[in-house]
């Protein structure tokens, strides 16, 4: 047995989707540790053992992987965000490649060729920051999580955000000077989050999420930013008095400027409010929807359900507008969306319908509204993955194609072995590369009859 404290050498052979690199103790058990890549050999260090695994500490780097890159971010590993800034980013691209290859193998019984994900820029990619604030030495700080705590680590200028993210956030936290951040442990404190979300125009939507009733002065702190950030188009506060973990609550309180951001998807036009799930990363988005309506080739006169739906995106950019198009969503305020976005790309309630509800309840719905079971159904679940009971139900309906988007390639294994055992194949995959040095990675497959 091996035992804490303990010392070896060994050789890596991977890196997990957190960027642990992987070997064998000396009793056999996997142990896991950071800041090591594959090829390279270590002297290791035990400090946390498990039953079935260990956690290690590389204590001396005795050969480096060619591979091997220099950080280029100076609080890398201890913000808890980017887990591959170690790695040519090259080199990444195989691991989520192999990552998804070997998961869908592993958890759903299923040898696909995985081809190499879709990519785009590694930098400044993401429309969207949240971040916790907190008190240090009197002061307001904001910055990101360290690795597996609710520890602030001071943010300044992130490297998956452009510059301006950092300008706003700076003048922001400075109107607040004076107020209390939130504090977890005794559930006082006014100051949670601050969430800054921007469209390609440049434009920014701030919200500042508090736990009261209110943001005190809020409507002077909203036009001081604006005039300050003259692309900040619109202010909100959420209320979130819920001692939990969950970042926003239920009541969003416009304040000023404009309701909804505004964005384009391949020529097709969204507003979205603060509270709607949009992808972090618009250039990619763009390219896994493309993916996605090259899988599913939908025909005019066709029939489709997008059983998590969000604001429309998905289902307005691959549906030909001769096409039904029926969305679900459980956000209520994700559908008010969904069908203002219908509306704007010239879609009516004769082809495009929109329910707020779960999506095994959705799928009735949508049959009702037109009276016609689908001919494909899109699918673009949390990471979570797609409810039992809607595997059951595609599964019983058997519509000719479901075209399957997925954040997580461990649930996806799971439901499209579902899908297989009863009586589909995979036809089509692909993987896009929507959160480069992150763990995460798109997919996109498709399954037909």
């Amino acid at each position: 047995m091996a035992k804490k404290e303990i010392r070896f050498e060994a050789e890596f052979t991977d890196v997990t989707d957190k960027g642990f690199g992987v070997c064998r103790a000396p009793d056999g058990r996997t142990l896991f540790a950071e800041d090591a890549l594959a090829g390279e050999r270590a002297e290791v260090k035990v400090i946390k053992e498990y039953k079935s695994y260990l956690i290690g500490r590389v204590e001396k780097r005795l050969s480096d992987s060619p591979v091997r890159v220099e950080p280029n971010c100076g609080v890398y590993r201890r913000c808890g965000g980017c887990v591959y800034r170690h790695i040519d980013y090259a080199a990444e691209l195989e691991y989520k490649r192999k990552s998804v290859e070997e998961q869908l193998r592993r958890i759903g019984g299923i040898s696909a060729e995985v081809p190499a994900p879709i990519s785009g820029p590694a930098e400044g990619y993401r429309n969207k920051l949240l971040l916790p604030v907190g008190q240090r030495d009197g002061e307001l700080v904001c910055g990101f999580y360290a690795a597996h705590s609710h520890s602030i680590t001071p943010w300044d200028d992130c490297r998956l955000h452009t510059p301006d993210f950092g300008a706003v956030t700076k003048e922001l936290l400075g109107l607040l000077k004076g107020k209390k951040a939130y504090d977890e442990t005794t559930g006082k404190g006014l100051l949670r989050h601050i969430y800054l979300r921007k469209n390609r125009e440049g434009e920014f939507c701030v919200t500042v999420i508090v736990n009261g009733k209110g943001l005190p002065r809020a409507e002077d702190i909203a036009e001081a930013l604006m005039e300050r950030c003259p692309q900040v188009g619109s202010f909100y506060v959420n209320l979130n008095t819920a001692r939990t973990n969950t970042v926003t609550g239920p009541d969003w309180i416009h304040i000023r400027g404009k309701q909804y951001l505004s964005e384009s998807l391949l020529g097709k036009r969204f507003l979205m409010s603060p509270a709607s799930f949009f992808q972090v990363n618009t250039a990619m988005t763009e390219k896994l929807y493309a993916k996605a309506a090259e899988f599913a080739d939908i025909k005019e006169g066709e029939t489709v359900f997008d059983m998590y739906c969000g604001i429309g995106t998905v289902g307005l950019c691959i549906c030909p507008d001769s096409a039904l198009l029926c969305g679900v969503e459980i956000v209520q305020a994700a559908i008010e969306n969904a069908r203002v976005n219908a509306s704007l790309n010239g879609r009516g309630e004769d082809n495009a319908r929109f329910f707020t509800c779960d999506a095994a309840e959705g799928f009735e719905r949508c049959r009702e509204a037109f009276g016609k079971s689908p001919d494909t159904v899109l699918l673009d679940p949390p990471r979570a993955g797609v409810a039992p009971s809607l595997v059951a139900t595609l599964i019983e309906e058997a519509p000719k194609k479901i075209v399957y988007i997925s954040c997580n390639p461990a649930t996806l294994a799971r439901d499209i072995a579902l899908l297989v055992g009863g009586g589909y194949r995979v036809e089509k995959l692909a993987t896009v590369d929507m959160f480069p040095r992150t763990g995460h990675v798109e997919s996109v497959v498709c399954l037909s009859r």
